[in-house]
């Protein structure tokens, strides 16, 4: 009878206390984070003549300053423009790398995504130089004023 006693009470004490606990399963995750912002501030590129036999038009260099977020892991920095340039000229943009990455140098630049960082991994940095540079060889056209617009994408 003591035994039966016992049990009784070690189950109403299971019972007792299945009732003050219980669990529940948490999903969760945390999203990889690729975010990037440049100056606001269009660019005008005006090149002038350069005086020089060899090279008709002195190269100009402008610079901007972006900001870069990523999570990831060996992600890439890549420029395109909506349209390619017109013959004998070149836009090229070379970005200062954030920590760890690596930078191109100066890429010359086309409608197709050209990586100008490498190696970007786990950054949060703010007023990285991006340097764009104009330059027009003998046989470009003369008297044209028109537009590109540069996109910058973090790729894998």
């Amino acid at each position: 009878m003591k035994r039966l006693f016992i049990i009784i009470i070690c189950l109403q004490a299971l019972l007792l206390m299945a009732e003050r606990s219980a669990s529940t399963i948490v999903n969760f995750s945390v999203p990889d984070i690729q975010h990037i912002v440049l100056d606001n501030d269009a660019l005008t590129m005006n090149l002038e003549y350069s005086g020089n036999t060899q090279r008709l038009y002195d190269p100009v260099v402008i610079n901007r300053t972006y900001d870069i977020v990523s999570t990831g892991s060996f992600k890439r920095l890549v420029a395109q423009l909506n349209y390619n340039m017109p013959e004998f000229t070149t836009l090229e943009v070379k970005a200062d790398a954030p920590a760890n990455a690596v930078s191109l140098g100066y890429v010359s630049l086309s409608v197709a995504p050209t990586p100008i960082v490498t190696n970007i991994s786990n950054v949060n940095q703010k007023n990285l130089l991006l340097y764009f540079k104009l330059n027009a060889k003998l046989g470009a056209p003369i008297s044209i004023n028109e537009n590109r617009v540069i996109t910058f994408t973090i790729m894998d």
